[in-house]
């Protein structure tokens, strides 16, 4: 039967987050899907039999690269080439928008896909969630601060400089939601240090300039209440960010391979991204 690849519209939503749910054997990421039609509109496909969707698949264009993210199939529509179609149509819009880099986070069964498709190896990225209940200590003498608008632009900066890419779209999303869970930490000097989004079941995004920055931020974050356990998404080789989520009681869930088509780009995702905004967003 054909098979349409059409863009994720609003009315289509609760009927895609079915599928993700189903694909991932996940809670609702109905949220998730609003945010790829809030900040990327022309950048979320859906797969379409007859009228029923069976299959959704997008991307947030950062300008120097993009992220891939919750590539999904019905489980009763697999091995049929939707995700195939799905991708084919990401990536040609990326071609039209002139993207030299195109990044995901692959899980060993999707891999072998993106690589027919051109991408490369480069590296892990670890799903750890809290399991542990660890006493905390406290935060130590300088302030943890929640982020006001006024801190805004020079978050954002600091972000770009550590995260390769302008992401001020989804981290001003991020911070309009909840303010008080934008964390950041500022040196001797008043500039920022660090920075935690404390998100409702993640972690991230995370970036600090050193272990002793993001301890700080971790701490501050962890004793803030959250809906389940939280999660961190972090490079498998940042030995650094491994050695605090295991002392304050996370475990690692699974593994999934970090990829890239185009230009390789160099950004410190094993020495100063801490935790990523999730593995669809990196």
């Amino acid at each position: 039967m054909h098979i349409a690849i059409q863009p994720l519209l609003e009315t289509d939503i609760d009927r895609t987050d079915i599928v993700v749910q189903a694909a991932y054997g996940s809670s609702s990421r109905k949220t998730t899907l609003y945010y790829y039609l809030y900040l990327q509109p022309d950048g979320a496909f859906v797969a379409k039999k007859a009228d029923a969707i069976v299959g959704f698949g997008g991307f947030l264009d950062y300008d120097d690269f993009a992220y891939i993210g919750m590539m999904s199939v019905a489980p009763g529509e697999q091995r049929q080439g939707i995700g195939q179609r799905l991708l084919e149509a990401i990536l040609n819009r990326l071609e039209e928008r002139g993207c030299p880099t195109v990044l995901l986070d692959a899980s060993p069964g999707g891999a072998p896909l993106y690589r027919r498709y051109g991408f490369y190896d480069d590296g892990e990225v670890l799903d750890l969630k809290k399991s542990q209940q660890v006493e905390l200590p406290g935060s130590g003498a300088k302030p943890i601060l929640s982020a006001t608008e006024a801190d805004l632009p020079e978050l954002l900066s600091f972000d770009a400089s550590m995260f390769g890419g302008d992401r001020a779209r989804l981290l001003k999303t991020y911070w309009a939601e909840s303010p008080e869970r934008t964390l950041i930490t500022r040196d001797e000097y008043g500039q920022i240090s660090g920075y935690l989004l404390a998100r409702a079941s993640v972690l991230g995004p995370w970036i600090a300039r050193n272990q002793e920055v993001a301890e700080r931020l971790l701490l501050a974050g962890l004793a803030l209440p959250f809906q389940d356990m939280p999660q961190v998404f972090v490079a498998a080789e940042h030995r650094d960010a491994l050695a605090l989520l295991t002392r304050y009681g996370f475990t690692i869930q699974r593994s999934l391979q970090h990829m890239y088509k185009g230009t390789r780009i160099a950004r410190p995702r094993t020495t100063n991204i801490f935790g990523q905004a999730s593995l669809g967003f990196g």
